[in-house]
């Protein structure tokens, strides 16, 4: 019967959980779908000496309630003996009332492609890919970041 019953709350945490999840997620296609003021901007790094390019793609979307959306692509070409590696990879913070909900981090490294999204509720991770000590300072450090963005960038 105790079993029974830590099931069926773990089970409810869950549910509730996922709930929340597809909100966040209704939320983000509203987001993606709503013209927004865009904010861009570039940095270029040359190391030649290290055979080394950087390319950083910024991009800010605001509306009158502030940050929605902040997108930091990163494009990164080594060349070490004779060899080019290349390794690109985006984040995407999505924000509602000035709190993060959500992040989505892709990277490619060479022809292999690695995906996580992040979710967030009342500014405490509610779900992250890696469940281990490093996942979650993962997650805080996602929420630490998008706070002080939230506080920088301004409509």
């Amino acid at each position: 019967m105790l079993l029974l019953i830590v099931f069926s709350f773990s089970f409810k945490a869950f549910s509730q959980d996922a709930s929340k999840m597809k909100q966040i997620d209704s939320l983000v296609n509203l987001i993606n779908g709503t013209r927004l003021i865009i904010q861009n901007d570039t940095i270029k790094q040359e190391f030649a000496e290290l055979g080394l390019s950087i390319r950083t793609y910024l991009k800010a979307l605001t509306d009158t309630s502030g940050l929605r959306k902040y997108v930091n692509e990163v494009h990164v070409k080594r060349t070490e003996n004779g060899v080019a590696t290349e390794k690109n990879s985006t984040s995407s913070f999505y924000f509602d009332k000035k709190k993060l909900i959500k992040v989505e981090e892709t990277a490619t490294l060479d022809d292999k492609q690695f995906e996580a999204l992040w979710y967030y509720a009342d500014d405490k991770p509610l779900y992250y890919p890696i469940k281990t000590e490093q996942g979650e300072e993962r997650a805080v450090f996602l929420l630490t970041l998008a706070k002080s963005m939230i506080e920088k960038i301004k409509p």
